[in-house]
């Protein structure tokens, strides 16, 4: 069926002006605009009921929206289960508005992206002008597809093993390798690893940093020692418990545990059910640690968190990108700092 909606096109033919100039004046660009011509427009407009589409507002390749588009997984709901969205979307809502930049949010809600991805790039003409990615999978390279069409984008994360797309991370490898060789320092072998949704690029480079590690010295794996927990399961709390208690009571138990600060109450809970102290019976590393945790009566061995500062740093370099489209983009993996506390010693029983 033909399409007779009318067209910037026909307004401007309506009017006997261009088309561009139809453009300025949909942008409120009346410099040097007569006002015979407004009428005249304004005339056609009325005439043919147009309602202008954001794509014809944005006939210009070098008008920009001023809006970026943040992708995150699952439905948007879930996105304050833990601190880390609110944390990053924090930290871009501040710098956009220092960039004057608006924002708008994609949740991907479980959908494959294939379904998705045409959408997303028809926002880019006529929307956003770049994405800031958030929900990588080490095995996900949708992203790649920004490239190709040539639309800026960066991803806020690190996928284990590969490096040719625009990133801006932390490096969770290498921090944990450093906790770890902290830990085997100390005199630790049974160390764990609790680890939230392995299937992340976080968790995934993380436990390549713990393997990593315990090559290099030489020392077995015991696979009993992991825990992968869903913080987004709406009973995480409960899973967290039993699956951590299954760990923790088995009769060859970990002496130390590397956790995401987001569990670390249960670890404690359990703990204390077991009449263990920390660090003598069980030492403790918090990773993703942030100071809005309270747990004012303990100095945690930590991997404090840097996402706000990753986030705003992503931000910047996404808009030089979108600036600047012919310059090459640099990505960039930023150190995270193992602090030693009070929550770690040596084991009672090696």
């Amino acid at each position: 069926m033909k399409n007779n909606k009318p067209t910037i096109s026909d307004v401007a033919l309506n009017a006997n002006v261009s088309k561009s100039t139809v453009s300025n004046y949909l942008n409120g660009r009346f410099e040097s605009m007569s006002n015979e011509t407004k009428t005249k427009i304004e005339t056609a407009i009325q005439q043919l009921s147009y309602t202008p589409s954001l794509s014809a507002r944005r006939l210009s390749a070098k008008e920009k929206c001023k809006a970026i588009c943040v992708i995150i997984p699952y439905n948007i709901s879930h996105a304050f289960d833990t601190l880390y969205f609110p944390t990053v979307l924090s930290a871009v809502g501040s710098i956009a508005e220092k960039m004057n930049y608006n924002v708008l949010i994609f949740a991907r809600n479980g959908q494959g992206i294939e379904k998705n991805i045409e959408y997303l790039k028809s926002m880019a003409s006529t929307m956003v002008d770049g994405f800031m990615v958030f929900d990588l999978k080490q095995d996900d390279y949708y992203f790649k597809e920004f490239e190709k069409a040539n639309i800026p984008y960066v991803c806020v994360g690190k996928i284990c093993g590969y490096d040719d797309y625009n990133y801006v991370a932390s490096d969770h490898r290498q921090a944990t390798v450093d906790a770890v060789t902290y830990l085997i320092g100390l005199g630790h072998k049974k160390i764990s690893l609790v680890m939230e949704n392995s299937s992340g690029v976080v968790e995934a480079t993380r436990l390549a940093g713990y393997k990593e590690a315990f090559r290099k010295y030489g020392l077995p794996i015991n696979p009993s020692f992991f825990c992968n927990i869903d913080p987004h399961n709406k009973n995480m709390d409960q899973i967290c418990y039993e699956e951590c208690k299954k760990m923790l009571t088995q009769k060859d138990r970990p002496t130390a545990i590397i956790c995401s600060i987001v569990f670390m109450r249960t670890i404690l809970r359990i703990a204390e059910e077991n009449h263990w102290t920390i660090p003598e019976d069980l030492s403790l590393v918090a990773t993703e640690y942030s100071d809005q945790y309270q747990f004012s009566y303990m100095n945690f061995t930590r991997i404090q968190s840097i996402a706000s500062e990753v986030t705003e740093l992503a931000f910047k370099k996404l808009l030089r990108t979108i600036y600047n489209k012919r310059g090459s983009f640099e990505s960039q993996l930023n150190k995270l700092t193992l602090t030693i506390g009070d929550t770690t010693a040596a084991p009672k029983h090696i």
